[in-house]
C-alpha cells in the first residue's frame, strides 16, 4: 500500500473573485441560514444562494448542491448547508459527499462562509478526513478497473488552523 499524498494549502483570506475563477473545483459550506452578510459578500454568493433556494428548502441540506459557475472554465461547485451546532461526528457524510462530487478531481479547493473561527475549523477538519480518504488507494477486484485521477491538493480559503499537523 502507498503512502497517501495529499498536500494542504491554506490562507487565512476568503477567495476573491480572481482566485475563485482560476480553480475549476470548488466546495462550499454555508451555514443553514442564508443572509448572513459574509456570505453574500462571496463571489458568485447570488447565484449560488438562489440556485440552492430553487433546488432545496432553507434548512439544512442532506445532499449537496452540485452547480458550474458562469466563469470561463465552468468551475464544478458543490455546496452544503450545515447548522452551527453540528456534531463533529455527523460533519463526516456531509464533507464525505462534498469531497466525491468531484471525483475525477486533482485539486479541490474549499471555502467555509459565515461561521465564527472554531466552527469553520471543525468543518475544514471533516473535509480534509474526507480529502484524505478520497486521495488513499484502495484495493479493487474488479475486472475492468475505471482509473480515476488521485486527489493530490486541497486548498482551504479563510479558515484559520489553530493548531499543526
Amino acid at each position: 500500500m502507498n503512502a497517501i499524498e495529499l498536500k494542504l494549502f491554506w490562507q487565512l483570506r476568503a477567495p476573491t473573485k480572481l482566485q475563485v475563477d482560476k480553480k475549476h473545483n470548488w466546495i462550499i459550506v454555508f451555514p443553514d441560514t442564508v443572509g448572513i452578510p459574509s456570505v453574500e459578500a462571496f463571489p458568485y454568493a447570488d447565484i449560488l444562494v438562489t440556485h440552492r433556494q430553487r433546488l432545496r428548502s432553507k434548512l439544512a441540506d442532506a445532499e449537496p448542491v452540485l452547480t458550474d459557475l458562469p466563469n470561463k472554465i465552468d468551475s464544478h461547485v458543490s455546496i452544503a448547508c450545515v447548522t452551527s451546532n453540528t456534531k463533529v461526528f455527523n460533519l463526516l457524510t456531509p464533507a464525505r459527499k462534498l469531497v466525491a462530487a468531484h471525483d475525477n478531481a486533482e485539486t479541490i479547493s474549499v471555502t467555509i462562509i459565515g461561521f465564527e473561527p472554531i466552527q469553520s475549523e471543525r468543518i475544514a477538519e471533516a473535509i480534509v478526513v474526507a480529502g484524505y480518504a478520497r486521495a488513499a488507494e484502495m484495493p479493487s477486484f474488479k475486472s475492468a478497473e475505471r482509473k480515476k485521477k488521485s486527489l493530490k491538493y486541497l486548498e482551504l480559503f479563510g479558515i484559520r488552523i489553530r493548531h499543526r499537523p
